[in-house]
């Protein structure tokens, strides 16, 4: 039986002081209801679900293996052309004719995502990206079209674009944005 201020340690077979930290860390048996109003230095690791019923704050890197629900972000319905901002990254552009976005720097967004829609089909340039500073963007004119590098500029040509044409560009946090989804020709 457990005295006040001791845990099970199943890799040693017995009951341990809780103030063995190694042994903390390491536990394997769950902890329910932590009720924490101050944490300096922490490590918590949930197997299952774990429920937050407040502002989960985070300062440093913050790593999931898999997030229930959809996570939405910002849409800009009919965005005017503009130099797409932090406020824009995970979100969703809807571009109306002949949308110009500049990217914002991948550096200052690392796996940063912005998604670009066509919103209204043109009979001018289309819907038109274009790289930051000496950025690039990476990727295909079409799903299994041919690979582009090192590009300064990715197009939704009014000449063959479709309303619901998309891209979704994701940031690599150095010098590319890379297409990890489309529809549509862009080149």
């Amino acid at each position: 039986m457990a005295t006040s201020g001791e845990f099970y340690s199943p890799f040693k077979g017995r009951f341990v002081p809780s103030d063995d930290m190694a042994e903390i860390g390491s536990a394997v048996n769950p902890v329910k209801n932590i009720t924490a109003t101050a944490l300096t230095t922490a490590t918590l690791a949930a197997s299952g679900a774990a429920t937050v019923g407040g502002a989960l704050t985070v300062t440093g890197a913050l790593t999931a293996g898999s997030l229930a629900g959809p996570i939405i972000g910002p849409v800009f319905n009919a965005l005017a052309s503009t130099t797409l901002t932090g406020t824009h990254v995970g979100g969703t552009v809807i571009a109306p004719v002949d949308g110009a976005y500049t990217l914002p720097a991948a550096a200052s967004f690392p796996g940063g995502r912005i998604t670009v829609i066509t919103g209204a089909a043109s009979a001018g340039t289309g819907v038109r990206l274009t790289r930051a500073g000496a950025d690039t963007i990476e990727g295909k004119t079409t799903v299994t079209g041919t690979a582009l590098t090192g590009n300064t500029t990715y197009t939704n040509s009014g000449a063959s674009d479709v309303v619901g044409d998309s891209v979704t560009l994701v940031s690599d946090g150095v010098s590319k944005w890379w297409m990890v989804a489309q529809s549509g020709t862009w080149a």
